[in-house]
């Protein structure tokens, strides 16, 4: 059944482009806000003065990458419903020849997991990029970049 996920992606990649584009951006999003603020925090520590970004700004930025995780899932959501409407006399087919409705279950979500991982590392690089570049806009990135790694999982989940 993973084949036949794997050839989907494969035959008709323009049918997941957005999928992996929401994904991505919205992995993005709360990177970008992450990073933005653990090297603003970082770099207040360093230089013993006070946060760039004030406490305003990070929770105006965690609210922007709320909103955007929250729009991708329904954006996804949405994909993976019509995705399989469009396949479901694939689906029939299959279950006609042998096919268990749990090995259906598994191509299927196979297919959103490998997805998801492609949206999720697409998305922690251009938030680690983006964050680098807001941050060397406000100037604190001479302390150095700070990646936290239990948000990028975060992120990622």
């Amino acid at each position: 059944m993973l084949k036949f996920s794997l050839r989907e992606l494969r035959f008709h990649p323009g049918r997941f482009a957005g999928t992996v584009a929401t994904v991505a951006l919205a992995t993005a999003f709360l990177v970008v806000a992450s990073v933005v603020s653990a090297t603003a925090d970082h770099a207040a520590q360093a230089t013993g003065t006070a946060a760039v970004t004030g406490d305003a700004t990070k929770w105006l930025m965690w609210v922007f990458a709320g909103v955007a995780a929250l729009t991708g899932i329904i954006v996804i959501a949405n994909n993976f419903t019509i995705l399989l409407t469009q396949r479901q006399r694939q689906l029939g087919l299959l279950r006609t020849v042998g096919a268990s409705g749990g090995q259906l279950r598994a191509a299927v979500f196979g297919e959103a997991l490998i997805l998801g991982l492609a949206g999720v590392l697409l998305g922690i690089g251009l938030g680690v990029g983006a964050g680098a570049v807001f941050a060397s806009a406000t100037g604190t990135l001479a302390a150095g970049l700070v990646v936290p790694p239990g948000e990028l999982l975060g992120a990622a989940v």
